[in-house]
């Protein structure tokens, strides 16, 4: 299956390349973006020797943004192993570079689904594990994460009424697919229903809440209190 997802998505960047090009060219954003994703150009840190790492990542702002406190407890539950965290969208990495950057070893981008940039990126973070927030699906990159033995979970997991019906009409795909992952921890009990429905182990698939809204509560005056009620 894995060959023939390459041989499809290698057609398909070929025959968007004319589209392609331009865009990356006229965009400063992209040409900031596209290196690192590619797998050409890291801000990671290099790896030590021997050295395996806890590797964490969201894909834009909302999700690098609900993943702030999970990093952060990471950091206090594994205070001598080395985390780097990745976002797909400059923007995300952006927002990534302030808010968790304090809690990490280095934050740098996800390198998009081709079998090269995955190898590339991934050699240059050496997984031990990977924590992968919300539904994030790359074929190439959980096959690899296989292949090197690293465990993938799934945190803050959810599947939509679209997207489950979806997945459910072609099991031989997504199934194995799912099962990739480790550990699926679920927004919610529907969630986590329609995750076992798809074919994922039960003992696999828990629910641990939405972590866009399990926050820790900010502080405020009394001041700032009266101000909201009024």
């Amino acid at each position: 299956m894995i060959i023939i997802y390459n041989l499809f998505l290698t057609t398909a960047v070929l025959l968007a390349l004319p589209v392609l090009l331009p865009l990356i060219l006229t965009s400063e954003k992209r040409r900031r973006t596209v290196p690192g994703r590619l797998g050409l150009r890291s801000d990671l840190p290099p790896p030590g020797p021997g050295e395996k790492r806890i590797w964490v990542h969201a894909l834009s702002v909302g999700e690098v943004l609900s993943s702030a406190p999970l990093v952060a407890a990471i950091r206090r539950r594994h205070p001598r192993e080395t985390i780097v965290f990745t976002a797909s969208t400059f923007t995300g990495l952006e927002i990534a570079r302030r808010r968790i950057a304090p809690h990490v070893d280095g934050v740098g981008l996800f390198p998009y689904d081709l079998i090269l940039s995955v190898r590339r990126v991934a050699d240059r973070i050496t997984p031990k594990m990977v924590v992968m927030v919300e539904t994030d699906l790359w074929p190439n990159f959980l096959y690899e994460m296989d292949r090197r033995g690293a465990p993938v979970a799934l945190v803050n997991g959810r599947l939509s009424d679209r997207s489950f019906g979806g997945y459910k009409r072609f099991p031989s795909i997504f199934k194995p697919l799912f099962s990739r992952f480790a550990r699926i921890c679920a927004q919610s009990a529907e969630d986590a229903r329609r995750f076992r429905k798809l074919g994922i182990p039960p003992d696999r698939v828990a629910v641990t809440g939405n972590l866009k809204f399990d926050q820790p509560r900010p502080d405020a005056s009394p001041a700032a209190l009266a101000e909201l009620r009024t």
